[in-house]
């Protein structure tokens, strides 16, 4: 039986290092967020970060938990 996808990650904010939980979207990609503390935007930076969840939180986007599924 398939474990059903996570659909929440704790972000760390690259400029406060404060952490807090956001919602993983389950289509499309989040390519930014906002510090719910310090107010900063941040985003994706490195080519190989397919989104938010992948590059600054805790659980990978919904695509990246189904390919580590399959795996």
């Amino acid at each position: 039986m398939d474990s059903p996808i996570v659909t929440k990650s704790i972000l760390q904010c690259p400029e406060c290092c404060s952490k807090y939980t956001e919602r993983i979207l389950l289509k499309g990609k989040t390519l930014s967020s906002r510090c719910v503390f310090c107010s900063a935007v941040f985003e994706i930076t490195e080519p190989h970060q397919c989104c938010i969840y992948c590059a600054y939180g805790n659980v990978p986007c919904p695509e990246k938990q189904n390919k580590i599924k399959k795996q």
